[in-house]
């Protein structure tokens, strides 16, 4: 539940507000003006551990001839983040400013899903689907400030010192599915997979389009007596315009010591939940030491 902040390196570039905002006449202040925006974010406690914050889920297995199944049901908290933003105009000595805080909103959504597995001689086939009820979907901070100038009332009472609490998100109806492919070339691991988001009766623009296809790829292969360990993973969303590619090497140097090279690239429409890191592509190294 902890979440990057301002200045972090993955802090989503969509939660970042303008320098300043143009705001028209309004009674309460020196304007049409230019008003300087001050944001912060914080993390706050994740719901307390008491029984009325519990998350449910029930699952039944079985087996269809060649086939294994499940369906599920699911209540309980949203891992994705979505955020309110606090509002307010301050007064300073250099004239009126535009204070923004971001808190994370926890969100519950019940969901019920089904999932199907089966093998065909060499590969293993996988499909699944799920319906979301009133999950929460996030927008870019900016357009926030479009609708609030849209609200003469809001910007009168924000305008009077008012605190205003406004959420980042929607929360609509959404079906999501996928199937998958994997299979062994030799020594090689390959899968395949297609998912697809779908969102309900949505009328806002979101980090996430109405139907967001992805397309996902990745290869594996281990070398010389399982020592070197090569990874390419990459991932396109076709609506959406975005793309990842990251491929890694592994080295065990001696039992529990692994050096590791890679590269991560990023890209996309800045308004979508990939292409907003484009600026976090990245060539990375990392020693990890188990014991």
């Amino acid at each position: 539940w902890r979440y990057p902040l301002p200045g972090e390196r993955w802090f989503a570039p969509a939660a970042r507000a303008a320098d300043s905002l143009a705001i028209g006449e309004v009674p309460g202040l020196p304007c049409p003006c230019d008003l300087p925006i001050e944001q912060v974010a914080r993390n706050t406690a994740a719901p307390a551990r008491r029984f009325d914050n519990g998350n449910l889920g029930v699952r039944l297995s079985g087996r269809t001839g060649p086939v294994d199944w499940d369906i599920m049901f699911y209540d309980g908290y949203d891992p994705a983040p979505a955020f309110d933003a606090t509002v307010q105009i301050t007064q300073g000595d250099s004239g009126p400013s535009i204070f923004t805080q971001l808190e994370p909103a926890y969100m519950r959504s019940p969901t019920i899903g089904a999932d199907a597995s089966t093998t065909l001689e060499n590969w293993s086939l996988r499909a699944e689907a799920a319906f979301s009820f009133h999950r929460p979907w996030s927008f870019e901070l900016n357009q926030l400030a479009a609708e609030i100038l849209e609200d003469p009332e809001e910007v009168a009472e924000l305008a009077n010192g008012a605190l205003g609490r406004f959420p980042t998100y929607v929360q609509r109806d959404s079906v999501e599915w996928g199937i998958g492919a994997d299979t062994f070339f030799g020594d090689t691991f390959a899968l395949l997979e297609l998912y697809q988001v779908i969102l309900i009766d949505n009328d806002q623009r979101l980090l996430v389009r109405n139907v967001d296809t992805r397309l996902a790829g990745r290869a594996k292969r281990t070398w010389f007596d399982d020592r070197l360990d090569t990874e390419f993973v990459a991932l396109w969303g076709i609506e959406s315009g975005y793309g990842l590619v990251r491929a890694s090497a592994t080295w065990t140097w001696i039992e529990g010591l692994d050096l590791e090279m890679g590269i991560l690239g990023l890209w996309g429409d800045r308004n979508s939940l990939i292409g907003q890191y484009e600026g976090n592509s990245q060539l990375y190294g990392r020693v990890q030491y188990r014991f």
